[in-house]
């Protein structure tokens, strides 16, 4: 049986290394079906991942309505969910929708000391961020080599 888990951290975009599923989030509430077992490891960090039920009981509260049940039209399983703000909560800035930001936020998440992820020159290796963006994202040699381009100081040693 899969169970959707939110990611609650903080980064731009997270993948999932602790149970070993290659599952991606895309920033702060975004949300993954992941097998029982992976649900399991991933939410002994509450920090960092958190239960369907356990996310929408801290961050969404149910609009009561007095209303007759015989005049309620069927609405979606989401209607009448606010987002509750806290004030003492920070929120991380929206995820970019900037490929060559996205690109550069994937390269850094890669493990500078992993030959899999650099190339021997510090190039980062195409697939490794294609692995990190995900399937959906489109990414070509030349975008990769201008993205990486604008950040490589960040690699000096």
């Amino acid at each position: 049986m899969n169970q959707r888990i939110y990611y609650v951290g903080k980064k731009p975009a997270k993948k999932d290394t602790l149970a070993k599923t290659g599952v991606v989030w895309n920033g702060f509430g975004d949300s993954k079906l992941v097998d029982e077992a992976a649900a399991q490891n991933l939410l002994k960090y509450p920090d960092v991942w958190m239960s369907e039920d356990k996310f929408l009981a801290a961050h969404t509260t149910t609009e009561a309505a007095d209303c007759d049940e015989s005049n309620v039209h069927p609405e979606p399983a989401t209607a009448g969910l606010q987002i509750v703000e806290d004030p003492n909560k920070v929120i991380p800035p929206a995820k970019s929708t900037n490929p060559t930001a996205l690109i550069q936020e994937a390269i850094r998440q890669l493990d500078r000391t992993n030959k899999d992820h650099f190339a021997g020159t510090g190039a980062p290796k195409i697939d490794a961020v294609r692995k990190v963006l995900g399937a959906d994202f489109e990414l070509d040699k030349k975008a990769l080599d201008a993205a990486f381009a604008e950040i490589k100081e960040e690699f000096r040693a």
